[in-house]
């Protein structure tokens, strides 16, 4: 999470499952993941998606991480930006690539269903309906 800018850590996160389990939304939840992130390996996505199990969402939306020029991290990692400075350095596509095949696979393994290019349901109730108004076609 630190590598991602982001200022919650994994404590914040569990507390903020076990509120949103607790409150028993009637429409159920997600969990995102990002994938790509600086420093992340193979072997430390597979721990992320080990401990994201261990949470039971019914959904999860995993995305892998695509560094836009305007960005935090367009400007942390933009060509001319020598060495990052003390920033970690992003995964090699292909490592990135595999890191979406072990998810894919991770996931369908424990019987969700792989719709969408980032979306996992663990039945079709889960499937978020947000996300299908974005993929199907609409009448014009």
């Amino acid at each position: 999470l630190e590598a991602a800018g982001r200022a919650h850590r994994r404590a914040d996160v569990d507390d903020a499952v076990g509120f949103v389990k607790a409150a028993g939304l009637r429409h159920g939840w997600s969990l995102d993941l990002i994938s790509g992130l600086p420093g992340l390996d193979r072997d430390g996505w597979r721990r992320t998606l080990e401990r994201a199990a261990e949470l039971d969402p019914p959904h999860i939306s995993s995305y892998d991480l695509q560094v836009e020029a305007g960005t935090a991290f367009g400007k942390w990692y933009a060509d001319d930006a020598a060495g990052h400075g003390s920033r970690p350095p992003l995964p090699a596509d292909e490592a990135a690539a595999d890191m979406y095949r072990d998810a894919s696979r991770f996931w369908r393994d424990r019987g969700y269903a792989h719709y969408e290019i980032s979306s996992f349901a663990r039945s079709p109730a889960d499937v978020a309906r947000h996300n299908s108004a974005y993929w199907r076609p609409a009448p014009s």
